[in-house]
């Protein structure tokens, strides 16, 4: 009994720092060797308001090759079925322009205006990712998470 407790408690106990959630869950490769630290810290200071006000943090998924789908790629990197992955353009996402900051950073990131916003609904969290596609490199951008509320949803 006593050696069952002691389990719990270490693994309760041990804090792990709320923008390395996010990588334990769903990993990035290694960001690029070019990327400015100046963009890493600027970052740093921007959060996804919801219930839980989570931060923005770099992420980027290495590819050799032009993608056809770049929803497809993604995919296969984050290892979750494509059908549970929500797809949208900024201006549907931040219909208000809270984020747009944001999205010009994922713009001088990716080098492109192309930038998509996916998301993946788990339970009552929400993942959320800001990508464009940086030529001969990959899916480069931004990953935060957000709390849903789920009796908003299911009508209670």
């Amino acid at each position: 009994m006593e050696d069952t407790y002691l389990t719990f408690l270490d693994k309760t106990s041990n804090y792990i720092e709320p923008n390395q959630r996010l990588l334990v869950k769903f990993p990035s490769d290694s960001l690029p060797n070019w990327l400015p630290l100046s963009i890493i810290e600027k970052v740093k200071s921007y959060y996804y308001t919801t219930e839980s006000d989570e931060p923005f943090i770099i992420v980027f998924y290495e590819s050799k090759k032009q993608e056809k789908c770049y929803k497809t790629f993604f995919s296969r990197k984050i290892k979750v079925p494509e059908s549970d992955i929500i797809e949208e353009t900024c201006e549907i996402w931040d219909s208000l322009g809270d984020y747009i900051d944001i999205i010009k950073i994922v713009e001088e990131l990716s080098n492109t205006n192309k930038i998509s916003v996916y998301k993946v609904l788990i339970e009552t969290k929400e993942y959320l990712w800001i990508l464009g596609w940086r030529n001969k490199e990959g899916l480069i951008g931004v990953h935060t998470m957000g709390r849903i509320n789920r009796t908003s949803i299911c009508g209670l």
